[in-house]
């Protein structure tokens, strides 16, 4: 994927890509001639180094427009559909770190990309090599953190069920390696991992469901394991949520709740998991879709989230609140906690840098600090 520096082949690559930028504006009807369009598009495309001169710049931009217009991003015939998915993230490999389109465009273009990987287990399909393309670069140039910027939780869900379902023995080790970097990545960056993100991996590790491949095991196994010292408190509350026994699941999920260093083996090998005595422990909330309104609009995509981070609540709220043994049934008054989290200051990554304090919203953390408490109490007495 090299791009030649002398003048006359940036001219001449500049004028191929206006030539079929303009085609795709009035794109031929027949799904082949189609998709011939569509390839040349992408080869091109895939000449494009990125940071590209500002003359490139100008030649590919009919390509980005035309590309995510409606008759293209919204092509019924699903190899189209896998052909454009491919031509945007060449698009978005280009102009990375930068996001080439609107927060309401990427929504669509993500969705876009995600359904392609739906069938990676089909290897006979004549769109199979563009599929894995599409995930060897979605995850070399990191493009699920701009979801997770964008808060695209339930499309993030639903790529790991992608992943799970359609990752076979047979695939060629690149295939498992590319969808473990872009789930391990999306679970180390996310500042809350929410139990909706968590459920298809614990899905892929029941014991008893002989509809797992193994494939899906060993990817859900090894993304646990790189993720254990950040999953290990998510982890115990979307087990609890979900109901099923921690017996019911593999030995590693078990492990990482246990809060121990541990070895879990399992059909392809041995995982280690080393962990880490924690100093702290982080709540995280997201803003109200109210305040995300009125705060979003002058944001970076970059700066959207807000985070409490209560440093040391271990330490804090059993010494504050609890004394240093007591049960959570012996908390004293509501009063007090509130009192207790007023003291603590909060840090937002999206707001000015001058800290906020707790007591703005003091009734709604104290009720969300009750229900947090509620469940940390319940893991003590199990």
């Amino acid at each position: 994927m090299f791009m030649a520096v002398d003048d006359d082949s940036c001219k001449k690559l500049a004028e191929q890509l206006r030539e079929v930028g303009n085609e795709l504006l009035q794109f031929p009807t027949q799904v082949d001639e189609l998709l011939s369009l569509l390839d040349k598009v992408r080869s091109l495309l895939m000449e494009v180094e990125q940071a590209p001169t500002e003359l490139i710049q100008n030649a590919h931009s009919q390509c980005m427009a035309a590309l995510v217009a409606d008759p293209l991003l919204r092509h019924t015939d699903a190899d189209v559909q896998v052909a454009v998915a491919s031509c945007i993230i060449e698009i978005m490999r280009i102009t990375a770190p930068d996001v080439p389109y609107s927060d309401n465009q990427l929504k669509e273009v993500f969705q876009l990309i995600v359904s392609s990987f739906a069938n990676l287990s089909d290897m006979s399909s004549r769109s199979y090599d563009k599929r894995v393309s599409i995930l060897e670069t979605f995850a070399k140039v990191s493009a699920g953190v701009i979801m997770l910027d964008l808060e695209f939780d339930e499309l993030i869900s639903e790529m790991f069920q992608h992943f799970l379902r359609s990752i076979r023995d047979c695939h060629p080790e690149d295939i498992f390696s590319y969808m473990e970097t872009i789930m391990t990545l999306l679970l180390e960056q996310s500042e809350e991992v929410s139990v909706e993100l968590l459920t298809p991996i614990l899905a892929s590790l029941e014991r008893n469901n002989e509809e797992i491949s193994t494939s899906a095991r060993k990817l859900g196994e090894s993304v646990l394991a790189k993720c254990a010292i950040k999953l290990e408190s998510y982890l115990k509350i979307a087990v609890k949520l979900l109901g099923l026994p921690l017996d019911g699941y593999s030995e590693i999920v078990a492990t990482i709740c246990s809060e121990v260093n541990g070895v879990v083996e399992h059909n392809s090998g041995t995982i280690s998991i080393q962990k880490e005595k924690r100093e702290a422990v982080e709540l995280v909330s997201k803003p109200s879709k109210n305040d995300q309104a009125a705060d979003e609009s002058d944001m970076p995509p970059t700066k959207r989230r807000r985070h409490l981070r209560i440093e040391d609540i271990q330490t804090e709220i059993e010494i504050s609140v609890c004394g240093d043994n007591a049960p959570a049934s012996d908390m004293k008054s509501q009063s007090q906690a509130q009192t207790s989290i007023s003291k603590l200051t909060t840090k937002s990554e999206n707001v000015d840098e001058q800290s906020l304090k707790l007591e703005e919203s003091t009734g709604s953390i104290a009720g969300a600090f009750k229900k947090i408490w509620s469940i940390l109490g319940s893991f003590r007495s199990q």
